[in-house]
């Protein structure tokens, strides 16, 4: 009886694997939209002089 206890352990695992690996890739592509926000934002500033060089580096 040990083996299903085994093979639930390990779906188990696998299962917080898989979640872990979702959420971490939500987060990835959260961080390149929100990373590509801002680079839209600086670029639009910089089109309509709301920035100068020194102000964004």
């Amino acid at each position: 009886m040990k083996e299903p206890t085994f093979d639930r352990d390990a779906d188990l695992k696998l299962h917080q694997a898989e979640r872990r690996a979702a959420e971490l890739l939500r987060w990835a592509r959260l961080r390149k939209r929100l990373a590509g926000a801002i680079r839209r934002e600086i670029g639009l500033a910089r089109d309509t002089g709301g920035f100068s060089q020194k102000a964004i580096y």
